[in-house]
């Protein structure tokens, strides 16, 4: 049997590491939930990946972590804009959304090509293809997880640059929101970390991945 190594409690995350794998729990209570493992290779380079419905709150937070970890911020939506000259709106009316989605794959695939950043994906990014699990063999993942209502309140000022809610009556959007969350919760789930609304701070993820770089320095 593999021996599992107790490394430190980070706010409510505990950290163990088993050999080639990281281990993952978040304690809540008295009991553990949400056990992820992935390959502590995706620690080599400080990669943080973000990812969540649209209006979540990825660049802003994003934008946060990258400062504190002095690492570069990178938002896959401003990367395809400036790429193309054209905005994600635009895009959408010209390619259509299935070749949307074909170049955000291609996208995440030249990402492999840069070293440390912190990357805001597109809400649906994670949604087609393989997606989400290139993500996570991309760097360590965080699911934003943020109510319908909330989504919903956050889009309402926005609606105008989200090409697939735009028009949209408050009620409408609401139901849209409730609806597509659905569907996309099964990828959003498959990142390594889900973030609850009260623990979307920057501190929290910026600790837990100086744990998660400790134990692969600690590893070597």
């Amino acid at each position: 049997m593999c021996n599992i190594y107790f490394i430190k409690a980070c706010n409510s995350f505990f950290v163990l590491v088993n050999l080639d794998m990281l281990l993952f729990r978040r304690l809540v209570g008295s009991g553990f939930y949400l056990v992820v493992r992935f390959s502590l290779s995706t620690l080599e380079i400080m990669r943080v990946i973000l990812v969540g419905f649209m209006g979540s709150g990825k660049t802003t937070l994003g934008k946060k972590i990258a400062n504190r970890l002095e690492i570069p911020f990178i938002d896959s939506d401003a990367e395809i804009e400036a790429h193309f000259g054209k905005s994600i709106s635009e895009i959408f009316v010209e390619f259509g959304e299935s070749h949307f989605r074909e170049i955000e794959s291609e996208y995440i695939d030249a990402l492999d090509l840069r070293e440390e950043f912190v990357l805001a994906t597109g809400g649906g990014m994670p949604c087609f293809a393989n997606n989400m699990d290139r993500l996570n063999l991309l760097g360590t993942s965080f699911y934003l997880e943020r109510s319908p209502k909330e989504l919903t309140n956050r889009l309402m000022n926005a609606k105008a640059k989200r090409p697939l809610v735009e028009g949209m009556e408050d009620a409408e959007l609401l139901q849209y929101v409730e609806n597509t969350l659905l569907k996309r919760e099964e990828y959003y789930q498959k990142a390594h970390i889900t973030l609850s609304r009260s623990e979307q701070e920057p501190s929290q993820v910026v600790t837990f991945m100086h744990h998660l770089r400790q134990s692969q320095s600690q590893k070597s």
